[in-house]
């Protein structure tokens, strides 16, 4: 990755990369949303995303999810904030690790309200898995 784009990957940003569907199987690039920035500009430096699909939220996960707006303009430009094509909903409890060389795309960003409400659920679902269970 060159240095500016590197320079690049912050918090907020939106990538495609390949992902893992949240049963584990392999999909292709889907955007996802920068939790933990990679550490150096190495091929082989990992970074925490969250992971978005078009697919909205059903019961039992809407609490969990954000929207990240997406359109295409007249000549088929993506939406101007996000850099998406489509409305994505990026899921906190979909989260990933992947390796610097899997980013296909630099996007834009997650309006800042929208990802610290993401952060919000994700620091909400930790907590619940680590709560020890109830006792009947």
């Amino acid at each position: 990755m060159e240095p500016e784009d590197f320079k690049r990957l912050t918090q907020q940003r939106v990538l495609m990369a390949p992902i893992t569907d949240r049963g584990g199987r392999p999909v292709g690039p889907h955007p996802v949303v920068i939790l933990v920035p990679p550490a150096t500009n190495n091929p082989e430096a990992t970074l925490e995303v969250a992971c978005g699909s078009r697919d909205t939220p059903v019961a039992g996960n809407t609490g969990f999810a954000i929207r990240a707006a997406g359109s295409r303009g007249p000549a088929g430009q993506p939406h101007p904030r996000t850099g998406l094509l489509f409305n994505t909903w990026f899921y906190a409890g979909w989260l990933r690790t992947i390796r610097l060389s899997e980013v296909v795309k630099l996007c834009r960003f997650v309006a800042p309200y929208d990802y610290a409400e993401l952060l919000r659920m994700i620091r909400e679902l930790q907590a619940l898995d680590a709560a020890p269970p109830e006792s009947p």
